[in-house]
Order: C-alpha cells, then structure tokens, then sequence
C-alpha cells in the first residue's frame, strides 16, 4: 500500500503543476470529477489518477 500511496503523492504534485500552469493563461475552466472532489472539496481520501477539466468557451478556439 505504501507503494501506491508515494505513487499518488507524486502524481498528485505534477497535477498540481499542471494546474497552475492552466491557471497562469487565464482561461475560464473547471474541474469536475472525482479527483477535483477528493482533492478540494472533501477530506476523505480516495485514489484517483485523471483531471476533468473543461474550459468555458468565451470566443476562444481551442486546437486539438
């Protein structure tokens, strides 16, 4: 279980930079999903691996 716990604390720190990397541009987004639940809205803790996030689209085209 420590394997997988250390697992989780490092992926969650590149979560971390990968949202603060979104939040610097200024883009209207949100999270939805179970991570965004467990990581800022409730203190229980459940493994979770994926962001969902969305980005409201205010005239702003997105290339895929």
């Amino acid at each position: 279980m420590q394997e997988k716990e250390e697992k989780y604390i490092q992926l969650y720190k590149t979560q971390d930079k990968i949202l603060d990397l979104v939040a610097k541009e200024n883009l209207d987004f949100y999270l939805t999903g179970g991570t965004a639940l467990q990581r800022f809205h409730y203190n229980q803790f459940r493994f979770s691996d994926d962001l969902d996030f969305f980005l409201i689209n205010n005239g702003i085209k997105i290339a895929y």
